[in-house]
């Protein structure tokens, strides 16, 4: 399932025209079955209590020392920085959002609220969302712990022609 994420990351990243070619510095799979447990374990209780919930295949960019930290210690929305559809973690289904550093990422995806541009947004105002998503779908941002988990990780750059 994720492979599919992986492949479409490197046609991204080999279709660029960033006037240079990608140089791929390290690529591997993240392994940390603690935040993998805690990941399952959410999505568990999020079906006995009813809701419906997916896993959608995204991708989140960040620094070279933010991704560090996030093998380790899982994404944390409250360190949000840039919160232009709202105050959480941003993922996205298309890897040109990506910059420099990017994971691809398994995200449980119960009720979806759409929004637009909103700095203040806490959670969904929707009783029933745990997700908002800017108006075309390319944006999800997620505002509650371990409705995520990092899959694969991809430290690149651009070499100069």
């Amino acid at each position: 399932m994720f492979d599919q994420l992986f492949i479409l990351f490197y046609k991204f990243l080999y279709g660029c025209n960033y006037n240079g070619e990608p140089n791929i510095l390290e690529d591997k799979k993240v392994y940390n079955h603690y935040l993998y447990g805690l990941y399952k374990l959410h999505k568990e209780e999020k079906k006995i209590t009813g809701g419906s919930v997916k896993t959608e295949k995204l991708f989140h960019a960040t620094s070279t020392r933010n991704a560090m930290s996030i093998i380790q210690n899982n994404f944390d929305w409250g360190k949000t920085g840039r919160c232009r559809f709202g105050q959480g973690v941003c993922f996205s289904p298309y890897p040109n959002y990506a910059n420099k550093y990017a994971s691809s990422t398994g995200v449980l995806v119960g009720g979806i609220q759409e929004v637009g541009v909103n700095y203040d947004l806490k959670v969904p105002c929707d009783p029933e969302a745990d997700t908002t998503v800017c108006y075309r779908n390319e944006v999800y941002v997620k505002y509650y712990d371990y409705e995520f988990y990092p899959i694969y990780v991809v430290e690149y750059k651009f070499n100069k022609n």
